[in-house]
């Protein structure tokens, strides 16, 4: 099953019908014709369903060709960059002397690359001829939309959604859930986040009467959770954070020390009213497309209703910022990437304050067109060919090693059997910041795989113990519904929570996307398979080619399983260990040693000489922790 590259112009249709999922088809499919109407849905169901039908189908959000979308990513990014400036290159959301435009990222980007993203797709629409457009969407932007295209449409009648399983991922919802959803938890965090932050300051403040700790913000995940453990244990230092520890016990109460945020949201209703019209007044980007059109009246639109929503509650937490860190000055900041609302914000008023930051990046940066990790004042690339390709021209950029690989530099090579293997699937993921990626992508790559294994067993092959890998998002059953459809007895198990090392520990060959865990895999001795869904440009590895074993479809991918029980040496270049240093930086076990170093090098040496001499010395791609 191979999506169709792009939406073919001058076709003649009656209908064109704009219908979410297979959920929301009742009421269309009686008036619909295979043999003279267009479908366009984001779900895979519904897809497979009209191609089953003989009917043309596209995705909605997938209708472009790859280098137009590709071209425009590099627009899109642009304007991503500049829509708070104004025509003096001022952030115009600016509170007490802090520009902070750039943290209100995590919180509009989904909104935005989808605004961009569907009108791209949509506009292709006025290629071909048709009599009517028949929408039933539940999300109301692919209308706006519509309406900034010109183009005319009914509405289907809102109808109860059917019983029939839907394949793609919610990723408006999920965000809501993610960021925006209030429960009694969060409630609760909150509180105790602003009791332990208020009395630690407290005592911090009476200890600073008798000595001065060098205090570090470390925005907390994975690559930086063992530096931050290991900080914390140093004398002399003091680390500060956004948050509890994950995994968080009640021995951490008075070693954690996360920045209160409190107050009323309703005090800044005011200064957000002014900041918003300011936008409105001072706005000055442009988001010029390939298609000749500049929409950065919808854009900042889109942009400007879920500010307005988020606004008030992030200038109370600016406050708060500014006014911790005014008792308690920060001498570095930490950080994974230029994400994320509250280390944002503290990297804001540091970078006001000429304090330094240092970023230990969080996974593979392999997107030509994003920025979401390059403003640091240092920054480690794990391996030269990040370094070189994602922040190309920068020279502010050291390959010292991911700490996370540091458990993979002496594990022994597993024992693979090839003739009843466990074939472990790490599951796909839609990329909602890439114009060539679409909701279906993670459900089209898990048909693909489960196809080609289907195939085997057919052609004869006994069927391996097959292992589905989803993300914890809580979307796991819609995972089971996709494989109790379409391939029952093929899969053993679907797991959400369970540890990647501890499911490689019993894999003999793994298949995944674009991700680290390839690499992880590789450390152990195990063959990976890196399968492409999607259109997405990439740097090295996932380029098409580079070392790891590349799949495109499902025929691809039984190839490639045949090949790997057959013993085939196409897997052997991405074993190498030579290989995976260029990317994960060195596997000596010493990574997190080195980035330690380097911390306490920011620390001691950056403020009378800067970051060459750090640089300098780390400008190779392997370095001894002494060096």
């Amino acid at each position: 099953m191979q999506a169709p590259r792009h939406l073919e112009s001058g076709h003649v249709y009656r209908h064109v019908y704009l219908v979410d999922s297979r959920a929301r088809w009742s009421e269309a499919s009686a008036q619909y014709d295979a043999t003279q109407d267009l479908v366009l849905t984001y779900d895979l169901g519904l897809y497979k369903e009209i191609g089953q039908q003989e009917g043309v189908v596209h995705f909605i959000d997938y209708m472009c060709h790859r280098s137009v979308m590709e071209e425009n990513n590099f627009r899109m990014y642009n304007f991503f960059y500049d829509w708070h400036y104004d025509a003096s290159n001022e952030d115009i959301f600016t509170y007490k002397g802090i520009g902070f435009g750039f943290a209100f990222r995590i919180e509009v980007w989904n909104d935005y690359t989808t605004y961009v993203r569907t009108w791209l797709c949509l506009s292709c629409l006025k290629s071909i001829s048709f009599d009517q457009i028949y929408l039933g969407s539940g999300l109301e932007l692919v209308a706006d939309v519509l309406n900034d295209i010109g183009l005319q449409y009914t509405r289907l009648t809102e109808v109860p959604e059917g019983k029939q399983s839907s394949y793609y991922f919610p990723s408006h919802r999920w965000m809501d859930e993610k960021l925006r959803s209030a429960t009694w938890r969060k409630t609760v965090k909150q509180l105790l986040f602003m009791t332990v932050g208020t009395l630690t300051q407290l005592y911090d403040s009476f200890c600073r009467l008798f000595y001065t700790p060098k205090r570090i913000f470390v925005h907390e995940y994975h690559p930086t959770r063992a530096l931050m453990a290991k900080l914390q244990d140093q004398p002399g230092k003091q680390v500060v954070q956004a948050h509890f520890t994950g995994g968080w016990k009640f021995k951490n109460l008075w070693r954690d020390r996360p920045i209160p945020v409190y107050g009323s949201v309703d005090v800044f209703d005011a200064e957000a009213d002014k900041l918003c019209a300011k936008f409105l007044k001072h706005k000055s980007a442009r988001l010029d497309l390939t298609t000749g059109n500049n929409i950065a009246e919808g854009a900042s639109r889109v942009l400007l209703q879920r500010v307005r929503q988020i606004l008030p509650r992030t200038l109370m937490a600016l406050d708060c910022v500014m006014r911790y860190m005014d008792k308690n000055p920060l001498d570095l900041v930490v950080l994974i990437a230029n994400i994320g609302v509250i280390p944002s914000l503290v990297h804001a008023v540091a970078e006001a304050r000429g304090t330094p930051s240092y970023m230990i990046i969080n996974g593979l940066l392999i997107n030509p067109c994003m920025d979401e990790a390059k403003y640091a004042t240092l920054i480690n690339s794990y391996g030269p060919s990040i370094r070189d390709h994602y922040f190309r021209g920068m020279d502010n950029v050291i390959p010292i090693g991911d700490p996370r690989m540091d458990s993979y530099a002496e594990s022994e090579t597993k024992a693979i059997d090839r003739q009843s293997p466990t074939i472990t699937i790490g599951a796909s993921g839609f990329n909602s910041n890439d114009l060539n990626s679409y909701q279906a992508v993670e459900f089209a790559f898990l048909h693909d795989i489960l196809q080609a294994v289907q195939m085997l067993v057919e052609a004869g092959t006994p069927k391996p113990k097959i292992i589905v890998k989803v993300r914890p998002n809580g979307y796991q059953e819609i995972y089971e519904q996709l494989v109790a459809e379409y391939f029952p007895g093929i899969v053993d198990v679907i797991l959400d929570t369970v540890s990647i090392r501890e499911l490689l520990d019993s894999t003999d060959l793994y298949i995944s996307i674009y991700s680290q865990t390839l690499m992880e895999a590789s450390c152990l001795g195990i063959p990976a398979i890196f399968h492409k869904r999607d259109h997405e440009f990439m740097y090295p590895p996932f380029d098409g080619q580079s070392e790891v074993v590349t799949t495109h479809s499902a025929k691809d991918v039984l190839r490639a399983i045949q090949d790997f029980m057959s013993s085939s040496d196409r897997f052997d270049a991405f074993l190498q260990r030579e290989t995976l240093e260029k990317y994960i930086g060195p596997l000596d076990g010493k990574s997190l040693e080195r980035n330690l170093k380097c911390v306490d090098r920011m620390l001691e040496e950056y403020p009378k000489n800067g970051i060459s001499g750090i640089v300098s010395d780390y400008s190779v791609t392997v370095i001894n922790a002494d060096g």
